[in-house]
């Protein structure tokens, strides 16, 4: 039975599908935004959102839990340079933006953007 067992599946089996969250995470921190379509964008934004909870407060076991899913010192401390913008917000450190439809397969696109304060 599969009760409370939902997720996004992303048409990926676990491996991929969490190298692939992971990729978008890191492009998120890094560049601030990203562009992709609406389902990856709802699975990147719960893992987003997580991560910058719990860097918003750097003890040992969190910066451990941080670089366990960048797999980066550097994008850990990114990570929690840009918590210390949000100090004063309890969640809602994404935005998700709806974009045209992909021309090849008519995919909606999104934009996927880290608030600014």
């Amino acid at each position: 039975m599969r009760h409370r067992k939902k997720r996004a599946i992303l048409d990926r089996k676990s491996g991929p599908r969490t190298g692939l969250l992971r990729s978008l995470f890191r492009a998120l921190i890094t560049y601030g935004h990203i562009t992709t379509t609406t389902a990856r964008a709802k699975a990147v934004r719960a893992m987003a959102e997580k991560a910058l909870s719990t860097a918003s407060t750097p003890t040992l076991s969190h910066r451990r839990i941080l670089i366990e899913l960048t797999g980066s010192p550097q994008l850990v401390a990114r990570t929690i340079e840009t918590a210390k913008k949000y100090e004063h917000r309890n969640s809602g450190y994404i935005r998700i933006y709806r974009r045209m439809h992909r021309k090849g397969d008519g995919a909606q696109t999104v934009t996927v953007t880290l608030l600014h304060n």
